[in-house]
């Protein structure tokens, strides 16, 4: 796992979808933000974009629309990273 690079909070609605978004949704047949969001945990960004089968440039215009945010953070073995979700 990359505990590296955490990617919080996801919103999106519907008319910001592209055809290929809402394609890509149908196909997993969920939300396309917390998939991505679970991709890039697990994977990073060239390998998650890969499994969606788009270019890591497409992936990168994505975030923004999907109010996705990556953030890099380096930690010590004896660190640890929490991340905290809040309600609207």
């Amino acid at each position: 796992m990359n505990q590296g690079t955490p990617v919080t909070g996801f919103r999106h609605s519907e008319d910001k979808l592209s055809t290929r978004m809402r394609d890509i949704e149908g196909e997993i047949g969920q939300p396309l933000g917390p998939y991505i969001c679970e991709l890039l945990n697990n994977h990073g960004s060239r390998a998650s974009a890969a499994r969606l089968g788009i270019s890591p440039a497409t992936l990168g215009y994505w975030l923004p629309k999907l109010g996705i945010r990556v953030e890099k953070v380096a930690l010590r073995d004896s660190q640890v990273l929490r991340i905290v979700e809040f309600e609207d």
